[in-house]
């Protein structure tokens, strides 16, 4: 494979396509979406430039090589989490191509300091979690990206990666609207999960848009951690009476992750209710582990977990080899297409 055939399938310069995989900059952010897209689709992964030939000296500001994967917030458990760990596997196999090492840390919130920051064994971090505290001085100090959340503060000493939770709810109401749905719902039993009140936001407003009929069914805050926590299957079990007393009773709902749709199956199962069958279901993460569980399986929808993990580290590499960008640069990563289950 060559760049050659990536320039012709993104509609570039061969040029173009060059100084993006070797970082010299000076290409759009829609050129180079369409650039990487374009990689995406022909399984096009380029050598690191550092190890390309007549290559051989550390980029600018790389010191230790290594990089640190902080969990902040979070238990270490968070990374066996289906979604997360597709995440991490490709952080892992990303910063291992660019011959770097990735250390794993945790803090309970930002005042905390790792080994690995406050002697200086780390070039930069990625970060998973949530912090409502300012970062210390030593933070300030390494390149830094957030993933997945956007729930942090402040939110422009570092970068973040996350999905684009608006592109998501629209496309499930998208969705649901080709289906001929006209009564339809938003299903949601973690209500402190930042990225799910986002996504059924934006799917309820497009719903409206296009002339459907929307409702909520949420359930109250619990004690639980807003990202890290599962849902109860009694919330689950109360929104599901509420859905089917409402009237008009939807036809379809959108539920914003899988591992909530394996709660809402057997509650509608014991009221001879079959999903997707009686009573349309459209589901988010595409997780495997969640959906080979599901009969009859719904639709769900891709987050890109792996292209989320891909640009976490070419951002941190643009961060590191550029020190003088400021920071706060926000990338939002669109859903893959939803692929109907027959």
């Amino acid at each position: 494979m060559s760049i050659t055939k990536v320039a012709k399938k993104a509609g570039v310069k061969h040029g173009t396509v060059s100084r993006l995989i070797n970082g010299r900059g000076g290409v759009a952010d829609a050129t180079a979406q369409r650039i990487r897209k374009a990689m995406a689709d022909l399984d096009y992964r380029p050598k690191p430039p550092e190890h390309r030939r007549g290559k051989t000296a550390r980029p600018p500001g790389l010191h230790t090589g290594n990089v640190c994967l902080l969990l902040v917030g979070a238990p270490r458990g968070l990374l066996e989490r289906p979604g997360i760990s597709t995440t991490v596997a490709t952080l892992e196999a990303e910063v291992r191509r660019h011959g770097w090492s990735l250390l794993l840390a945790q803090a309970g919130c930002l005042k905390d300091l790792p080994l690995c920051v406050s002697r200086r064994k780390t070039d930069g971090l990625l970060l998973i979690g949530e912090a409502a505290d300012s970062p210390v001085a030593a933070y300030h100090s390494l390149p830094a990206v957030w993933l997945l959340s956007t729930h942090t503060q402040p939110q422009d000493w570092a970068d973040h990666v996350f999905p684009d939770n608006e592109r998501v709810g629209t496309l499930a109401a998208d969705y649901l609207a080709a289906q001929g749905h006209r009564v339809v719902a938003f299903f949601n039993d973690q209500p402190e999960h930042p990225g799910f009140a986002s996504r059924g936001a934006a799917f309820c407003a497009a719903a409206r848009a296009r002339g459907m009929e929307c409702q909520s069914f949420i359930a109250g805050s619990s004690a639980q951690g807003p990202l890290w926590g599962f849902g109860s299957d009694s919330n689950c079990a109360k929104l599901v009476e509420r859905v089917l007393g409402a009237s008009p009773r939807p036809q379809a709902f959108y539920v914003p992750s899988d591992e909530q749709v394996l709660r809402l199956y057997p509650l509608l199962a014991r009221r001879a209710i079959v999903p997707v069958r009686d009573l349309g279901v459209l589901s988010c993460d595409n997780q495997e582990v969640w959906l080979r569980q599901l009969d009859p399986r719904p639709p769900s929808i891709d987050l890109n977990f792996e292209l989320i993990g891909q640009r976490a580290v070419e951002q941190l590499v643009s961060r590191i080899t550029h020190p003088e960008r400021p920071p706060g640069t926000r990338i939002l990563i669109s859903p893959k297409p939803i692929v109907m289950v027959q």
